[in-house]
């Protein structure tokens, strides 16, 4: 089952891949062809094309690339 929660403003950029119960934003940007793994929070945060974040990892202000 997937549960996202999206708490805007946030974008999401075609061909990025989430997982399932996610928590993204507010202020979050996420490029091309990232993977999000499950379980992961991520707030006032951007992420940068290509990059992972491992699944139940809790990014707050930053960027991950």
């Amino acid at each position: 089952m997937r549960l996202n929660l999206s708490l805007p403003p946030l974008y999401i950029e075609d061909g990025a891949a989430i997982g399932a119960d996610c928590v993204i934003g507010p202020n979050v940007y996420i490029e091309r062809d990232c993977k999000i793994g499950d379980k992961v929070s991520l707030r006032n945060a951007v992420v940068l094309r290509a990059a992972v974040v491992a699944s139940g990892s809790a990014i707050d202000g930053e960027v991950i690339s």
